[in-house]
C-alpha cells in the first residue's frame, strides 16, 4: 500500500545535530541536589518514618524561601493534596512555627477531604485549574496508595502514574512530589514495583532519621540529610511533632575544627579540599599525614552528608549556613484556615 505524505504531519519532529541542541536550559533546584524544579519526584519509606512531616517541613520553608537542613532554597508556592493524615497538618504547622518562628505569609495551600486519582481526566483538569489559578510551583500528593485505583503493583497503574506526573510537570512547569510506601521488606523498594523507581528522575528514601537521595538523574545520588523529631507545645494543652535537621541542632565539638579553619581560609577566597586538609593538620601535630588524611576525609564526609559543606566539581568546598530571620511576623489561625482549598 502506498502512503501519501499528506496523511502525516511530516514536520512534527525535527532532527537536530549536536550543535543545534539547546543546552542553556540547565536544571534548577528548589533544594540543591534534593528537589529539582519542574521534575517528578517520589519520596518513599516504611510507615512511622515521618515522611509527611519531613515533606511538610520542606514545604513550609520553601514557601518562605528559608533554608532546609542548611541548604538554600528557591521560594515557591505550594499545593498539598492530603489524601491521608489531614488532621496532622495544622498542629504540625503550628509546631513548626513555634520552633522556627512564625511565617509572614502562608503561601502553602491544602486540599483535604477530597478524592484525587491518577488517570482521571476530570481530576487532572480540575487540579490543573487550581494550579494555574494559584500560580502553584510545587505539588505534593500524600499518598500514592490513596491516589490510584486498581492493583498498585501492576505495570499499567505504575506506568499511568509516572506518565501523568511527567506530563503535568512539563505542561505546568511544576515540581510534583508523590509520597509512597515500601512493602514489609524495605530492601525491595517502593511498594508497587520497580516501574516507579525506573521512571522517576528523582527518588528519595526516608528511613531512621535520614533522607537519602537514592536516585538523582540531574546530579550525583548519595546525598544524605539527617533529622530528628521533637514534641513542641502549640498551646491550649496540645503538642505536635516538629522536624529538626541536624544542621539546626548545631555542630558537634569533634567537627568544629573543620568550620574554624574553613572560616579562616575563606577570608582569602575559595577554599579547596586540599587546602583545608593541609591547614587543619596543624591542629593534630601528633598524627601522621596518612592518619590525618583518613580522619579528615571521614570528618568531611560527615559535614557533606549533613549538608554543612558541599564539595563542588572544581575541588572547592562551599559552606552552607542557615540564615533564619528573627523578625518574622505572626500568622493568625484564621489566615491558616483561609488557605485551605476545598476544605469541606
Amino acid at each position: 500500500m502506498k502512503y501519501k505524505h499528506t496523511q502525516y504531519q511530516m514536520n512534527k519532529y525535527k532532527p537536530l545535530n549536536i550543535e543545534e541542541i539547546d543546552t542553556v536550559d540547565e536544571i534548577e533546584w528548589l533544594i540543591p541536589n534534593i528537589l529539582p524544579k519542574g521534575e517528578p519526584v517520589i519520596v518513599y519509606g516504611m510507615g512511622e518514618q515521618f515522611k509527611s512531616a519531613v515533606l511538610l517541613n520542606m514545604c513550609l520553608n520553601l514557601q518562605e524561601g528559608r533554608p532546609v537542613a542548611g541548604l538554600p532554597t528557591k521560594q515557591v508556592r505550594v499545593l498539598w493534596i492530603a489524601l491521608e493524615g489531614h488532621r496532622d497538618i495544622k498542629p504540625r504547622t503550628y509546631a513548626h512555627f513555634n520552633y522556627y518562628g512564625e511565617a509572614d505569609t502562608t503561601e502553602i495551600f491544602f486540599i483535604v477531604k477530597q478524592t484525587f486519582s491518577f488517570g482521571s481526566d476530570l481530576d487532572e483538569k480540575n487540579l490543573t485549574e487550581i494550579i494555574m489559578d494559584n500560580n502553584i510551583e510545587l505539588l505534593v500528593v500524600d499518598t500514592l496508595s490513596y491516589a490510584t485505583e486498581g492493583d498498585i503493583s501492576s505495570a499499567s497503574v505504575s506506568g499511568l502514574v509516572t506518565r501523568q506526573m511527567r506530563r503535568m510537570c512539563d505542561a505546568l512547569d511544576l515540581t510534583l512530589v508523590l509520597i509512597a510506601h515500601t512493602g514489609k521488606d524495605i530492601s525491595r523498594g517502593i511498594k508497587g514495583g520497580s516501574e516507579f523507581f525506573n521512571n522517576m528522575p528523582s527518588v528519595l528514601l526516608i528511613n531512621k532519621g535520614v533522607v537519602s537521595v537514592t536516585k538523582q538523574r540531574s546530579s550525583s545520588p548519595g546525598t544524605k540529610l539527617t533529622f530528628k523529631h521533637e514534641i513542641v507545645d502549640i498551646g491550649n494543652g496540645q503538642s505536635s511533632i516538629c522536624i529538626v535537621w541536624e544542621t539546626d541542632q548545631g555542630i558537634p565539638d569533634k567537627y568544629q575544627y573543620l568550620f574554624d579553619y574553613y572560616d579562616k581560609l575563606s577570608i582569602d577566597g575559595d577554599v579547596t579540599k586540599s587546602a583545608l586538609k593541609e591547614a587543619t593538620y596543624e591542629r593534630f601535630p601528633d598524627r601522621t599525614k596518612d592518619h590525618h588524611r583518613t580522619q579528615f576525609n571521614r570528618d568531611l564526609s560527615w559535614a557533606t552528608e549533613t549538608a554543612h559543606f558541599e564539595e563542588c566539581f572544581d575541588e572547592t568546598i562551599k559552606r552552607n549556613t542557615s540564615d533564619m530571620s528573627e523578625t518574622v511576623k505572626s500568622v493568625s489561625a484564621d489566615s491558616l484556615n483561609n488557605n485551605a482549598l476545598g476544605d469541606t
